[in-house]
């Protein structure tokens, strides 16, 4: 075997080892299903529920059940990954669609998994950035609300 071959070979095995261990150490959840060991990378990591429903679809997986979210926001310190900091609309990440109404408007719920506030906060003198709710609160939100009002995306699988 030549050169080039030897180092694909290894480097497909590496790269299966290191998913096998990703899945060994997932956080499952009460109803059975995985968390994804991190959320959706660029430019799809951050969106309307519609589109986060979208993009995990492509990807073979789901968006989180509200009883699912409320697991991983609750255990988000043992998952891990998850974006938080300082931010004005406090890092809320989606779950699946809750309601389907005739004419179009489909509703989730995003749960704020980082540093929100409801106050206003002074970020440079004179300067203030109003928050948009607290840390692990509940969010009712239309999912095809337009670019700003997003949310991330951090999928779940089933187990095989």
């Amino acid at each position: 075997m030549n050169g080039k071959i030897k180092f694909l070979i290894f480097s497909v095995s590496v790269f299966l080892s290191l998913l096998n261990a990703a899945e060994s150490n997932a956080y499952t959840l009460r109803t059975g299903a995985i968390v994804d060991w991190a959320n959706l990378p660029p430019p799809k990591n951050k969106g309307n529920g519609a589109a986060a429903e979208k993009w995990c679809a492509e990807v073979g997986k789901r968006l989180p059940t509200l009883e699912e979210l409320r697991e991983m926001y609750k255990h988000r310190d043992e998952i891990g990954g998850f974006t938080d900091g300082f931010d004005p609309g406090g890092w809320p990440y989606w779950s699946q669609r809750v309601t389907h109404k005739p004419d179009g408007q489909d509703f989730g719920y995003r749960i704020i998994f980082g540093n929100g506030s409801k106050k206003h906060i002074e970020v440079e003198p004179d300067k203030f950035v109003k928050k948009f709710g607290e840390q692990g609160e509940e969010q009712y939100r239309p999912f095809w609300i337009k670019s700003g009002f997003g949310a991330y995306i951090r999928c779940v699988y089933e187990s095989d």
